[in-house]
């Protein structure tokens, strides 16, 4: 009985001595890639002014409102801003995500339904990741004679590393 004594001692300081070692690896700086999912609404003022004045196929565009609710995120708001061709209705778009906790994640879409976070602030410093979106317009509302207010509702699933 006293060896299993002994055993169990030098077991438990082995555990107390190797606990800081194992946690070292879990503090910041260590950017660990996490399943990500989000859904929200985005409301984009679309100015078609160059399109129907014939100088250009790219019609930019603006968030007017975007409001989302993700994992590891929380609530948040958006701004941002792209382009949308009107033949081949590509669409490209950059901005920033400001999440609950005050942080920031910086965000850009090559195409439509694609998000890729590019930088942050916060524990979102080192972040990265992608987003695919599914997106449903809600409404398409015209602002003047060459605006257009469209409101899209979304899913989003992928992945985020910070």
């Amino acid at each position: 009985m006293k060896r299993r004594s002994s055993l169990q001692f030098i077991g438990a300081l082995l555990a107390c001595a190797l606990l800081p070692v194992m946690t070292v690896g879990a503090g910041k700086g260590n950017v660990v890639e996490r399943p990500f999912k989000a859904h929200g609404y985005t409301v984009i003022r679309l100015d078609l002014t160059p399109v129907l004045l014939g100088e250009s196929l790219e019609a930019p565009w603006t968030i007017v409102e975007e409001v989302g609710f993700g994992t590891h995120t929380g609530r948040w708001t958006s701004s941002g801003s792209g382009t949308y061709n009107v033949v081949t209705e590509a669409m490209a778009s950059s901005g920033t995500m400001t999440v609950a906790s005050g942080d920031v994640i910086e965000w850009d879409s090559p195409q439509s339904g694609l998000v890729n976070f590019t930088a942050g602030t916060g524990r979102f410093a080192n972040g990265s990741g992608t987003l695919v979106q599914n997106m449903t317009v809600i409404s398409e509302v015209a602002e003047g004679p060459y605006y257009l207010l469209i409101t899209v509702e979304w899913t989003a699933s992928g992945t985020i590393a910070y």
